[in-house]
């Protein structure tokens, strides 16, 4: 998985917090997930959008099973409307940076 570079985290964070969208994001917690480290995957995007002061404009739900863990080895994640699999735990900030943020940042300028 290749992720773009993070961005500018001040400018970003002070841009998002104006709107305030609110954006679920859902961690697969399904028995081959957890296994996975869905936990430990939930664990640093909660960290991640802490140190970024984004708490209120992120839901971060889990939900059983979301039928495509026998595919990957990796966590299945939805961000909004998005699904995205195979996502490692140790692959969190990537992840967050590369994916999660540019959608928050959509979802502000949109509301």
């Amino acid at each position: 998985m290749h992720y773009v570079t993070p961005y500018n985290r001040l400018e970003s964070a002070a841009a998002i917090r104006k709107g305030h969208s609110m954006l679920t994001v859902t961690i697969c917690v399904g028995s081959a997930c957890c296994i996975r480290g869905s936990d430990e995957l939930a664990s640093a995007i909660e960290n991640l959008l802490k140190r970024e002061n984004l708490e209120e404009s992120v839901e971060l739900v889990g939900a059983f099973c979301m039928d495509t863990c026998s595919s990957f080895s990796g966590v299945s994640v939805r961000v909004g409307d998005e699904l995205f699999t195979n996502i490692d735990a140790g692959e969190a900030e990537g992840f967050f940076y590369g994916q999660l943020l540019p959608r928050i940042q959509r979802e502000a300028e949109t509301s």
